[in-house]
């Protein structure tokens, strides 16, 4: 009774941690929009889409980075406190408080810098480099689940380390493309800087797509009917013998 009772108050823990996550990210692009929308509709008009280019090109970016930001942690809440109980540390559910709640006020300091192209992708490279040091330092590192069906247990196979390596390339990819001389004109900056991001995100997906979508393992195959047999309380049983108890 009393480990329910801890489950119970640490799953309500993780539940008010991601509604506080949900609100973040919701104001952080609720202002990237507003920001966005004035741009286009009060100074720059709809039509000059070479004057805003850069703005909406920015905000691409951060969409393509918030919304795998905002799966990945609540799958990793769910998966480290809800579904793996057993597995975390009494400090871990604290320190994920803290770097997630600094990781949601980053990603709401980059909505309000959509316009500045290279104050939003220097910053959008410290919030690289934040989450791989916080993902480094869960127990998400080389961590996957999954059912072995022959040995009837859990095994521990996936590799983060691909994470890792896309995230430090994306890194100095936008360092290059940010600082170097490697573009002739802030329109090809710009242009790369965004599918640099995009790529980003899908290239997530894709390496790491069983664990953003864990998949349902299939039912065992049911017994099949044997002549002589019938339907006991308790399921199959020999015909003209007692149900067993």
């Amino acid at each position: 009774m009393g480990n329910v009772k801890i489950v119970k108050a640490r799953t309500r823990s993780v539940e008010n941690l991601q509604r506080l996550y949900v609100i973040v990210i919701s104001l952080s692009i609720v202002y990237g929009l507003k920001c966005l929308f004035e741009e286009i509709i009060g100074e720059r008009g709809l039509v000059n889409f070479v004057e805003y280019r850069d703005q909406l090109f920015m905000f691409v970016s951060f969409i393509f980075t918030a919304v795998p930001f905002f799966h990945g942690s609540m799958r990793y809440l769910d998966q480290t406190y809800i579904i793996d109980t057993v597995k975390t540390k009494r400090c871990a559910l604290m320190i994920d408080f803290i770097a997630l709640f600094v990781q949601g006020l980053m990603l709401f300091a980059l909505s309000t810098m959509i316009g500045q192209m290279k104050v939003f992708y220097n910053a959008l490279i410290v919030l690289l480099v934040f989450d791989i040091i916080w993902v480094g330092s869960t127990n998400l590192t080389n961590n996957k689940q999954r059912v072995d069906e022959e040995k009837g247990k859990q095994k521990t196979k996936h590799s983060f380390k691909k994470w890792a390596v896309l995230n430090a390339i994306t890194i100095w990819a936008i360092l290059i493309s940010v600082w170097s001389t490697l573009w002739s004109t802030d329109t090809i900056k710009s242009t790369m800087l965004v599918l640099i991001v995009v790529y980003r995100t899908i290239l997530d997906y894709l390496l790491v797509w069983d664990w953003y979508y864990p998949e349902i393992p299939a039912p065992p195959p049911a017994r099949p009917f044997e002549p002589g047999q019938g339907f006991g309380d308790q399921g199959l049983c020999e015909i003209g013998s007692e149900p067993s108890q």
